[in-house]
């Protein structure tokens, strides 16, 4: 019984944030009927969701709304997968501007977008000019520009986008990551999928010594760690 109470546990935690686990759940939906002795002992092994209340043990009201967000991280992601990119895109903009989103976002939006849909000519020629530079000074320009983060930001995801992705796919799975970092896996997932998904999986390798999809499998849960899989590789 500890073994089966210890995973329902860890299904409902997410461990870290990212997604739950669901078929976990599901199973004990049929395994525990006529077991209430088994539902008691899995609220007392989980003072995160349930605190001592008198006789019974109380759902915490702060913890059912995280809990509310992990689930809903799956359905996220197949609802920005499925938008019209112009869609996707006006409300990822749309988030920053008006729900405190990274403003990082904004750059991905502009910086990842070709030539012919937003910045006409623009966008090539600051990337001969970002690799001029590079050979001008002998090393790149967002290792000049100091504490200007945005600026700094859209330089690199104008310059090396698989690399400028690879990163925030990294700071996303870093242990105590916060809402926003978090949502940066379905985001990016989602957006770069059909475009450079393949070079930001080199370059996590490269910068990190990791498979990308192994380190997405080790910290996500459930059909939301199915989905950012098969997207990440493609199969």
């Amino acid at each position: 019984m500890a073994d089966e109470v210890q995973a329902l546990t860890k299904a409902f935690s997410g461990l870290g944030g990212l997604g739950v686990d669901e078929p976990t759940m599901v199973a004990a939906l049929a395994n525990w009927r006529r077991q209430p002795e088994k539902r008691s002992g899995f609220r007392k092994s989980f003072p995160g969701l349930f605190k001592e209340h008198g006789v019974i043990e109380r759902c915490e009201d702060e913890y059912m709304l995280h809990l509310a967000a992990e689930f809903s991280r799956f359905k996220n992601l197949m609802v920005l997968w499925a938008m019209h990119p112009w869609e996707r895109d006006a409300r990822l903009a749309h988030h920053v501007l008006h729900q405190a989103h990274p403003a990082a976002i904004v750059v991905e939006v502009a910086c990842t977008r070709s030539a012919e849909e937003l910045l006409g000519a623009s966008k090539p020629h600051l990337v001969q000019t970002f690799k001029y530079y590079k050979e001008l000074h002998g090393k790149h320009i967002e290792e000049d520009l100091g504490s200007e983060e945005a600026l700094r930001e859209a330089v690199q995801c104008l310059a090396t986008p698989e690399r400028y992705f690879s990163q925030v796919m990294a700071a996303a799975l870093r242990e105590g990551a916060d809402h926003h970092g978090k949502e940066a896996l379905a985001r990016v997932a989602v957006t770069r999928s059909d475009v450079d998904m393949d070079g930001i999986r080199a370059a996590y390798q490269e910068q990190f010594g990791a498979k990308l999809e192994d380190a997405v499998a080790g910290s996500a849960h459930g059909h939301f760690r199915d989905a950012l899989v098969s997207l990440i590789v493609g199969k």
